[in-house]
């Protein structure tokens, strides 16, 4: 009885179609003649995806691939997931690319040991994987409006501020989520009228995640107070991303005009100019410069797709903002702030340490894609200092690294989204502009008689094991000189400038 008056009620499928194809339109998810890897897991939601954007392919001019991982956690129950979505795959005509992957192992040797967090970074390396192997491509989730008002709400119980609040985002980076404008009803709905076979977890059902409690256990609550509660949530999420995005560029003027300046172990910025700004920003420039000054340690070099394990609660922030002249505390990742007259002094602890863990601290890794506002990074061991800022530029190829004068270069996103500056690692090969093949970074140094002190303190422009750019050394032959035809377009990307 409750099933035929739910199908009853049910939106029609047209009109979930459309309300799907306006959100993509409207957010600007896709673009003709691309390429979308769908993560497709065997469950509805992913099932209901992958057929989606297959049937509208053809019309879009896009192409789509199925990209399934198995997390090996569930014995027979994962192998009929994997053995689900290759026979569809293979009706369909959907290139697939399938791998079995141990997550319970990786968790086992993780830090945390947190399987959550294992199968995540486990499914997004996956993804990214099969997405280089294709120009431009961008991977597809099911996320939808029922993970987004679960999310928001999850959120909000951890006290997060407004970048939480604001929920996934529709696109990040090269992840888009079509269906953030669909409920789970509305998907099953999909599924019931193109008769799409699909796996249930029954994991899902386990109210021991705090996700699947807040699920099956507080959503039913706030149903209660408020049967529209999945569509209020994600109002929220809306208006919050907007003003969060406002901010962030508020953000960037004032980090600016605290004046940071972030070594390898040290970091400062300005008291008065601090002082200066809304209580509101001076939140956010705070949490932001020690996000920047962990780079300094290995932190965001071992988190491909999260934040630095260690930030600031509310409580640490607020400290650090009624400090006067003498005061200091000592923050997450032995960090220790100090308030002098005119500054702010970030700076390591090294009591009780070891040479080992001293001389691995001096490891830093700047992601690119982590820095959103200008930075001035310096490097006392080399005498120079590296400014980061974000802008667009007018370029002949996107694919390439533009000189734009001595010591200054436009690094294009696409390609510079993978790329960090960091110290050297084993295993670094180097390709010289002007010389044909590649060497290692370490002849390299050999050739250019840098001596093994000084080796380690070189900022490195790299993806992966590959080096771009030895600063302010030499170039590498992926760095091209600005042409004079031209322009093809306009680029956003970051300028790097080398100064002494």
């Amino acid at each position: 009885m409750e099933d035929k008056s739910r199908q009853k009620n049910a939106v029609p499928v047209q009109k979930i179609k459309e309300k799907i194809g306006n959100f993509i339109k409207q957010k600007r998810l896709l673009a003709s003649h691309g390429t979308v890897i769908v993560a497709v897991s065997g469950g509805a939601d992913s099932m209901a995806l992958l057929h989606f954007l297959h049937e509208q392919g053809k019309a879009w001019g896009i192409q789509v691939v199925g990209a399934h991982l198995d997390h090996c956690l569930r014995g027979t129950a994962s192998t009929a997931d994997r053995n689900l979505v290759i026979a569809y795959c293979k009706e369909a005509g959907i290139p697939l690319f399938s791998k079995a992957c141990r997550v319970q192992q990786l968790a086992d040797d993780s830090e945390d040991h947190n399987l959550e967090s294992a199968a995540r970074a486990a499914r997004y390396d996956f993804l990214s994987e099969v997405a280089g192997l294709y120009d431009d491509a961008v991977i597809a989730t099911a996320h939808h409006l029922d993970d987004q008002a679960e999310t928001i709400l999850m959120h909000l119980l951890r006290g997060s501020g407004m970048q939480g609040l604001g929920g996934m985002q529709a696109k990040n980076n090269r992840i888009i989520r079509p269906f953030l404008a669909v409920t789970k009803e509305e998907i099953l709905a999909y599924c019931r009228a193109y008769g799409l076979a699909y796996c249930t977890d029954e994991s899902n059902f386990d109210t021991a995640y705090l996700r699947n409690y807040i699920r099956w256990q507080l959503m039913p609550l706030c149903r209660q107070c408020n049967p529209q509660v999945t569509a209020v949530l994600g109002q929220l999420g809306e208006i919050c991303e907007a003003e969060n995005e406002y901010l962030v560029q508020e953000t960037a003027a004032a980090y600016g005009k605290v004046m940071p300046r972030i070594g390898v172990e040290q970091g400062v910025f300005s008291v008065q100019p601090f002082m200066n700004l809304s209580v509101a920003l001076q939140r956010r420039v705070l949490q932001y410069f020690f996000r920047m000054f962990q780079g300094g340690g290995d932190k965001i070099a071992n988190s491909n797709h999260h934040l630095p394990v260690n930030h600031l609660s509310f409580e640490m922030v607020e400290v650090i903002r009624s400090l006067v002249a003498g005061e200091q505390i000592t923050l997450p990742g032995d960090v220790l702030c100090c308030r002098e007259e005119r500054q702010f002094v970030f700076s390591y602890l090294r009591r009780h340490r070891n040479r080992e863990s001293m001389a691995a601290e001096k490891n830093f890794c700047y992601p690119l894609k982590e820095i959103e506002e200008p930075v001035t990074l310096t490097f006392p061991g080399i005498g120079h200092r590296v400014e980061i800022r974000p802008g667009c530029q007018e370029t002949d190829s996107e694919k390439d690294i533009l000189i734009l004068g001595e010591n200054r270069i436009f690094l294009p996103e696409n390609l510079g989204r993978e790329m960090v500056l960091r110290n050297r690692r084993d295993g670094d090969i180097f390709s010289p502009k002007g010389m044909a093949g590649t060497m290692k970074l370490k002849k390299y140094f050999i050739n250019e008689k840098v001596s093994n002190d000084l080796r380690n303190s070189i900022p490195l422009l790299a993806a992966g094991k590959e080096i771009f750019w030895v600063i302010p050394r030499r170039y590498g032959n992926r760095c091209v000189e600005m042409g004079e035809a031209n322009r093809k377009g306009t680029a956003r990307g970051w300028y790097l400038t080398v100064k002494e």
